[in-house]
């Protein structure tokens, strides 16, 4: 069948491709057509066939021929996303505008909410998911009003419960927060020893403490997986989350893209299983 035919016309045949019929020949030991073979054949002249080697009935090569027309649509979660297309949609707001509900009603809650020991504001009932100082406050909200217009222009819907800041995307819930790094400094010891008694072997006069950094980090996951899928953006010397809101959103949908389309495989029962040859 292989000196019938060139070898991309028999792959089709069976449905798949000659990488793999040409791989079935070189395991089995089954001699192939040179190039320029049929180019000979095409113009009428004649070349050299080489013969199979002897068979021993040992093997048997099994192959299940497949109907181009039953072949299983790719999943989507291996097609690539219109990144370029999703992109030119972000818009990101620039004008200065009453600032969201959610945003409103945070700002209200963490005005009478005092700091702990750490410097951090706790999080409270009905607020987004932000923990940081009150220092940094202000920039917090701001950076979580730009996301949350954001998304909403794009018809997506952020809710706050349970604690957990929501976004739901084409069916699909991810969570979204913020909190400020932490970091630490030396004090002295408070006077807890007695400075006339023996010496205590490995005594420290310092102690270290937890205290704002003024950095911001922001972070996405999806909550109803086992082993949740985290994605995080923060503060550094060169780049602000300010400069982040399409790339964060932009992650947003992707993620809630992928996911969706392994729940509908799953569903489905979608697995693409190797062809037994």
């Amino acid at each position: 069948m292989v000196w019938s035919k060139p070898i991309t016309r028999l792959a089709q045949e069976f449905g798949f491709s000659d990488v793999w019929l040409a791989r079935i020949c070189r395991k089995n030991k089954i001699p192939r057509p040179p190039r320029g073979y049929w180019v000979i054949i095409k113009s009428g002249g004649k070349a050299h066939k080489t013969p199979l080697p002897k068979w021993h009935g040992k093997d048997i090569i099994e192959i299940r021929v497949h109907d181009p027309s039953t072949k299983k649509e790719r999943p989507l979660s291996k097609e690539r996303i219109p990144t370029k297309k999703i992109k030119r949609k972000i818009v990101i707001p620039t004008r200065q505008t009453e600032p969201h509900q959610l945003i409103g009603e945070t700002e209200r809650i963490f005005a009478s909410v005092k700091q702990d020991e750490s410097g951090l504001l706790p999080p409270k009932d009905g607020c987004i998911d932000i923990r940081v100082s009150i220092d940094s406050l202000p920039r917090a909200l701001g950076i979580m009003d730009v996301l949350i217009k954001t998304l909403a222009n794009l018809s997506y819907s952020v809710s706050v419960a349970d604690g957990a800041t929501c976004v739901t995307i084409d069916g699909i819930t991810l969570q979204m927060a913020m909190h400020e790094e932490l970091d630490t400094r030396k004090r002295i010891r408070a006077a807890d020893h007695n400075l006339e008694g023996r010496y205590e072997f490995g005594y420290d006069l310092y102690e270290k403490t937890l205290f704002p950094s003024g950095k911001l980090c922001f972070s996405i996951e999806d909550p109803d997986t086992e082993n949740p899928k985290k994605k995080r953006w923060r503060d550094s010397d060169f780049k602000k989350l300010e400069d982040c809101p399409k790339e964060i959103v932009l992650a947003l949908i992707r993620m809630a893209v992928r996911k969706k389309a392994a729940l509908l495989e799953k569903e489905s029962g979608n697995i693409q299983e190797p062809d037994n040859i």
